[in-house]
């Protein structure tokens, strides 16, 4: 029993330096502002199924980058008409997905990134954002020969949304 308070007090003690600290490749899965992205992103995913309104199109020839590919966007919305969750994925020889998440706010806390390709490439990017939309971190994995993602911030989805699909919502 000692050795559990012992250790609860260690972990308490570790949270508080992180939290004056900028988040690193050291701290990053347990910085405080990291685990408010995390929560924020498992409360929108807990959402999908009650309040919130998804939209979905599919282009089996999406115009992207100069080239032909088959592309799906899903845009979800919760009770307020806010986007919360936003993802494209595609791909021809290869398959990549962006999925974004929004706050209650509308601002963009989170972006995960990934790549795959028949060459076994395995890309993931993961980028946190704060409460203002300022990027505070990027975790970066390559599995395979890789090259760094080019993620956007994607800070109006609606928009985007429309100019994909070819749509007028």
């Amino acid at each position: 029993m000692r050795t559990f308070k012992v250790v609860l007090v260690l972990l308490f003690i570790s949270v508080n330096i992180d939290a004056g600290t900028a988040v690193n490749d050291k701290n990053w899965r347990t910085h405080p502002e990291i685990l408010k992205i995390r929560k924020i992103c498992n409360e929108v995913i807990a959402l999908k199924n009650t309040i919130m309104e998804s939209k979905r199109c599919d282009d089996e020839e999406a115009l992207m980058d100069e080239g032909l590919l088959k592309l799906s966007a899903t845009i979800h919305m919760d009770s307020k008409g806010m986007v919360r969750r936003y993802i494209v994925e595609g791909g021809g020889d290869f398959v990549f997905e962006s999925e974004y998440f929004y706050d209650e706010n509308g601002v963009l806390r989170f972006i995960y990134d990934q790549f795959r390709s028949p060459g076994d490439i395995n890309i993931e990017d993961r980028l946190y954002f704060n409460e203002k939309g300022d990027k505070i971190y990027t975790h970066h994995q390559t599995k395979g020969n890789g090259w760094p993602l080019d993620s956007k911030q994607m800070t109006n989805p609606k928009e985007h949304f429309k100019k994909l699909c070819n749509k007028q919502e």
